[in-house]
């Protein structure tokens, strides 16, 4: 008898244990909602696609690679933060390779296989005009941050979708035309590369440099890259003008000035105006005293800058290279203030978010207003800098107000250096 009744006490505690043991998990299951069921995070929701077309490969890929690390640098910045809208940005970017076939490539998978929310990049004006037709196809929101040949302008004049950050040709004209006559420049000689930025440039120099006093004297064209300007030099000697000023790209920087010392062309100045200057020619003493216009770089004595420059030693170990990887940066933050604005990444919506931004900047204010013919113009000559190589470094000269130190003007003879 005592047998049974412990056997029935032992079943009702085994029973008693798994009813609690049920119980538990039952109340376990109602706390722990299903994956489904969470609240998703910022990891865990769909992400905001930013498509990026720029030449990582090819003739402008030093650019492209600013272009880059300032974009990815603005992306772990939102993303740290929370992302926007409580989602994270996704940069993905492709490679135009310098080359138009290359771009159109990347737009179309960028549009169609992507399928992103937003398409920026475009840095040369000749890959720019390969590309027109797909960008007019996809008509997504698109912030172009290069491209600076003004006639393709016209053609976006009725695109509200089409937002231009980087200064056309008649803003850097405009610019370097008031940083030359302000030192004392009263003629040129022009050498201008044979594509669609220095041909642009070209004609904004001829009609516009006039209304500032200044004579341009010959205008004497070249192919980028060729690296022999000495029939250009003798040209340019022969007439004798206060400044040299060339229009190219980096490949072309040192080989003008090292041609020009071996000629003994000396002018009062030399002016280049290249997106971007080689790591040769930064490296090289025949830099000393060249001068250039920005719209960005490293000395600026702003804090916005200074922020900007420990942000990107910090990430890269370096300091940047020059003013594209702030406009990579610049643009991406410029594209989350829209979409925070918005609160959509509805088309009809951000368009009318991005018009709201003003955004303050290592290059200073950016906002997108009307410009010549587009509706929505980012930085302009106001956003401008003069500088001159001293010491391998770009010296912010002009104008006073950012001015670190004083331009050299004329500068030494290359047989006084």
């Amino acid at each position: 008898m005592r047998g049974v009744v412990k056997t029935i006490r032992s079943a009702a505690v085994i029973v008693l244990l798994v009813a609690l043991l049920l119980a538990g998990c039952a109340q376990q299951a109602v706390q722990q909602p299903s994956e489904s069921e969470k609240t998703p995070t910022t990891e865990t929701k769909e992400p905001i696609k930013i498509g990026a077309a720029i030449p990582l490969t090819g003739p402008g890929s030093l650019t492209g690679l600013e272009l880059q690390r300032g974009m990815k640098l603005a992306e772990k910045e939102i993303n740290s933060a929370g992302g926007v809208l409580g989602r994270p940005i996704k940069i993905i970017f492709e490679d135009t390779k310098t080359n138009p076939d290359a771009a159109k490539s990347a737009v179309k998978r960028l549009a169609e296989i992507e399928n992103v929310d937003v398409l920026t990049g475009i840095m040369s004006s000749s890959v720019f005009a390969g590309v027109i037709p797909d960008l007019k196809r996809y008509q997504k929101v698109t912030l172009i941050v290069g491209a600076a040949y003004s006639p393709f302008e016209e053609k976006f004049k009725d695109d509200d979708w089409f937002f231009h950050v980087h200064p056309y040709d008649y803003h850097n004209v405009k610019f370097y035309a008031k940083f030359l006559k302000d030192i004392g420049v009263k003629s040129i000689v022009l050498f201008y590369e044979s594509g669609a930025f220095g041909t642009g440039s070209k004609k904004q120099i001829e009609e516009t440099f006039p209304d500032y006093g200044i004579q341009v004297l010959d205008s004497l064209e070249f192919t980028s890259g060729s690296g022999d300007f000495r029939s250009l030099i003798t040209r340019a000697k022969q007439l004798n003008p206060d400044a040299l000023l060339w229009v190219g790209y980096e490949v072309d920087a040192l080989p003008i000035v090292l041609q020009c010392k071996e000629l003994d062309f000396n002018p009062k100045i030399i002016a280049g105006s290249p997106p971007s200057w080689s790591k040769e020619f930064m490296q090289s003493k025949e830099s000393e005293y060249v001068i250039g216009i920005s719209y960005w770089n490293e000395y600026l004595p702003t804090e916005e800058s200074k922020k900007f420059v420990e942000k990107y030693k910090e990430e890269y170990g370096v300091a940047p290279l020059n003013y594209f990887a702030v406009i990579g940066y610049s643009t991406i933050m410029a594209v989350a203030k829209g979409i925070e604005k918005a609160g959509s990444v509805e088309k009809d919506k951000l368009i009318k978010g991005l018009e709201q931004v003003e955004l303050n900047t290592p290059m200073g204010t950016l906002r997108f207003a009307p410009s010549k013919y587009i509706k929505h113009q980012g930085f302009t000559d106001g956003n401008g800098v003069g500088f001159q190589w001293r010491e391998s470094k770009q010296i912010p000269v002009y104008p006073p107000e950012i001015a670190v130190e004083n331009v050299v003007y004329p500068v030494p003879k290359w047989s006084e250096r």
